[in-house]
């Protein structure tokens, strides 16, 4: 079908940087209209691959507008996260107007179209809720982890096959995929774990679950959920057999908001990595494929990449108050001649590594490799690279791996 897309059953990685912060988020992507930037969702949500990356795929629910011959996406990282991008691409999907796109069952792209809306819905408690998830009008029913929906559909959904049930919702907060995938829901009941995957509002089709019951001219399923969600819409989808027409938007433009030009190492999923911290942001700009006339458009966001959750130490903050093996600060930061890390190490000490990274992920210097005793060390950075050359004025990272712990921070040089 074109797009890159792999099986998308969930989980995460995270490496430890700072302290471990369960609440944080992961970078969002936001699309440029023509009253400025719409905040999307959270982006790097998959199955982690051979190396620790996700490779995520997703169908914007804010569709970028043509400005001046170009669609404009922007990635921000606004809570306690550290992401890596590898690859980044949008694709463009255009499709008759009874369909729309979808990362499908299994995860990858393709078509469907609304082949059924409930005829009843109840809650836990016996009330009747179907004008609540009968169309997607943003007036919702919530579910609890304690509680359950049970929603009816015409039973000749079963003979068409190849369907799958449809959701709109939103989490109250965003869970972490479970390790290693989600495990089957009992026979007849629709879980809805991938909805709260991402933070904001958003569709998602789903397998049918097996061993539904049929009363009647009426299939019911029972609806689940692991945290707090609001259900704007429930449906049963169709997928039509019929060509998906995608289209790469290539790159023209790739900007961080600290390093500058980055297009050359979100282009291809080669290991050239781009970082966003906390407050950072890239702006992207891509042509415009032809869209013929009878035809719709949407876009589907390819990513590739890697989030850690952190918590960035310096300022007046007491970095003496984290846990021993969490403790690291870099000083004077901003720097013209030398900046010092120092970080602690538990007892009985162990295997320290201490390094330095471009803004684009390049490895600049090695100052330490050994086993170190416990206490509090000191290592001092000069501003070059491991061959003795001075390097230019921007922003830096640093990594301690303490004893199986990863710590972090950026820093930066001034000439």
């Amino acid at each position: 079908m074109g797009i890159p897309c792999q099986d998308l059953t969930y989980s995460y990685r995270f490496r430890v940087v700072g302290v471990y912060n369960p609440g944080g988020g992961c970078p969002f992507v936001s699309a440029r209209g023509s009253t400025g930037y719409a905040v999307d969702n959270n982006v790097l949500v998959g199955q982690a691959a051979a190396g620790g990356d996700v490779r995520d795929a997703y169908v914007l629910e804010h569709k970028p507008e043509d400005l001046g011959g170009q669609y404009r996406l922007r990635l921000s990282e606004d809570e306690s996260e550290h992401s890596c991008f590898d690859l980044v691409e949008l694709w463009a999907v255009d499709h008759a107007p009874e369909v729309s796109a979808a990362i499908l069952p299994g995860g990858s792209a393709g078509l469907y179209s609304i082949s059924a809306d409930a005829v009843g819905c109840w809650d836990s408690d016996g009330h009747d809720i179907l004008e609540l998830v009968s169309a997607s009008d943003e007036r919702t029913a919530l579910l609890t982890p304690d509680s359950w929906i049970e929603v009816a559909f015409p039973a000749s959904v079963l003979g068409r096959g190849g369907g799958g049930a449809g959701a709109d919702g939103k989490p109250s907060q965003k869970i972490p995929p479970p390790p290693g995938g989600r495990d089957g829901s009992p026979p007849g009941v629709l879980d809805l774990s991938e909805l709260c995957y991402r933070e904001n509002a958003h569709r998602r089709i789903l397998e049918l679950p097996q061993g539904l019951a049929v009363e009647g001219d009426e299939v019911r399923m029972r609806v689940t959920t692991p945290t707090e969600l609001e259900i704007d819409y429930l449906f049963i989808a169709e997928f039509p057999e019929q060509p998906i027409l995608a289209q790469r938007c290539a790159t023209l433009q790739a900007e961080h908001s600290e390093s500058g030009e980055c297009l050359a190492s979100l282009a291809d999923a080669d290991g050239g990595y781009v970082d966003l911290w906390p407050g950072e942001q890239i702006d992207l700009s891509f042509s415009i494929p032809d869209l013929e006339g009878s035809l719709e458009r949407d876009f589907v966001l390819v990513s590739r990449g890697s989030v850690e959750t952190i918590r960035d130490f310096g300022g007046d903050e007491d970095i003496w108050s984290a846990p021993p093996a969490r403790r690291i600060a870099a000083y004077p930061n901003p720097f013209r001649r030398t900046a010092t890390i120092e970080y602690s190490v538990p007892d009985p000490g162990g295997p320290v590594e201490v390094r330095i990274y471009s803004a684009a992920g390049k490895l600049v210097r090695v100052l330490e490799q050994d086993l170190v005793s416990p206490g509090v060390h000191t290592h001092v950075w000069d501003g070059t690279d491991d061959a003795g050359q001075s390097v230019a004025s921007g922003v830096y990272f640093y990594r301690v791996e303490v004893v199986g712990t990863t710590l972090g921070g950026k820093v930066v040089l001034l000439h």
